[in-house]
C-alpha cells in the first residue's frame, strides 16, 4: 500500500485533514516502535521458557 493511500484512508475515516493525519502518525510512531520491542521481547522470552525444559 503506498504511503499517500494510507493517508487517504485514515483522513476519510477519522475525518481530520491531511496535514493533521501525517501529524498523528509522526506523534504515534515512537509508541509504535516501543509496544513492537516490548512484543518481540515477551515472544523471545516465551521461546526460551517454552524449550529450556527440552535441555
Amino acid at each position: 500500500m503506498f504511503y499517500a493511500e494510507m493517508i487517504e484512508k485514515y483522513s476519510e475515516k477519522f475525518n481530520p485533514s491531511k496535514a493533521d493525519t501525517i501529524a498523528e502518525i509522526l506523534r504515534a510512531y515512537p509508541k509504535l516502535i516501543a509496544y513492537k520491542q516490548k512484543v518481540i521481547e515477551g515472544e523471545s522470552r516465551s521461546f526460551v521458557r517454552m524449550f529450556s525444559n527440552a535441555v
